[in-house]
């Protein structure tokens, strides 16, 4: 699966990109380097863009629940973008019960979505919550 990662050190903000299975190496190529920016900048914001999913190796589910424990308080804003259809409904039930602040957005709103990451006061009316 292609894996994209991009960070803006300015905003704070990291952008990633999932299509398809998520494998060990995918995880690794995002959670490594994004680690190192939370450890570097304290809080961040993320964009999540996921074109297709259809699951994950069972090897990242504990190392992704540690990753989470140990930074839930060092991400401010999640973006998250996509036209799958359960994705916003599950974002809208998760930012319910999570300190951090989440938004879906379909991918024709993937614009919107940075705006709304990099400055979320800024841009609160941006697409759909």
């Amino acid at each position: 699966m292609p894996v994209t990662y991009v960070e803006d050190p300015e905003t704070k903000t990291v952008e990633f990109t999932v299509d398809g299975h998520i494998s060990r190496e995918d995880y690794d190529k995002i959670v490594e380097p994004m680690q190192k920016f939370i450890d570097t900048h304290g809080k961040i914001k993320l964009v999540e863009v996921v074109k297709g999913f259809t699951g994950f190796d069972p090897t990242v589910i504990l190392p992704g629940m540690f990753f989470d424990m140990r930074n839930i308080m060092h991400i401010s804003h999640v973006a998250v973008v996509s036209d799958i259809a359960w994705f916003s409904p599950f974002i809208q039930a998760a930012s319910a019960v999570s300190p951090i602040q989440m938004r879906s957005f379909t991918l024709a709103q993937i614009d919107a979505a940075r705006r709304w990451a990099a400055d979320p006061e800024a841009h609160q009316h941006d697409g759909p919550v």
